[in-house]
């Protein structure tokens, strides 16, 4: 059952940000959005980009702590994004799976040690000549071993030469 809620595209901005505000890039052209990168207005508060590159006004590290620790809660966007990557190592190295894709990304991991390398802390070498394959192979394998080597209770690491 649908609630029959519709997106009124005609009204919806996206605001370009970051390395995309100086671009012309558009994604998802179907959808006709209005795309700028000078501000965008939402429930009356009107949004710009940083013009000036100026440093956040409040540290990020401090906007993801608690609220008893004097932040918000916001979402860590870097470990976010690193988890996601991460759970597709779980995918990949289920043996139930044998889906298409997985053959593709295999061709490529047996050239550097298959499921071993995500045991490894894996040198920048390896992940570019990796990166020059396949980005996004390189962007979970970094992940990865960000996640996996940065723990305090890691014990030991392997390292790629």
């Amino acid at each position: 059952m649908t609630s029959g809620l519709k997106l009124n595209k005609s009204k919806c901005t996206v605001l370009r940000v970051g390395k995309l505000k100086q671009s012309n890039v558009q994604y998802k052209k179907e959808m006709k959005f209005n795309w700028t990168s000078d501000e965008a207005t939402t429930l009356g508060i009107t949004l710009t980009n940083n013009e000036k590159d100026t440093p956040d006004k409040i540290k990020r590290t401090q906007l993801i702590q608690s609220v008893e620790n004097g932040g918000i809660q916001l979402t860590n966007i870097d470990s976010f994004l690193n988890a996601i990557k991460c759970s597709w190592i779980k995918r990949y190295l289920d043996n139930t799976n044998t889906s298409k894709w997985k053959l593709f990304y295999q061709k490529i991991l047996k050239k550097y040690g298959d499921s071993f390398l995500f045991e490894c802390n894996i040198s920048n070498t390896i992940l570019h000549e990796i990166a020059n394959e396949n980005i996004f192979l390189s962007d979970v394998l970094s992940a990865s071993s960000d996640v996996t080597h940065n723990l305090e209770t890691q014990t030991s690491s392997k390292t790629i030469l």
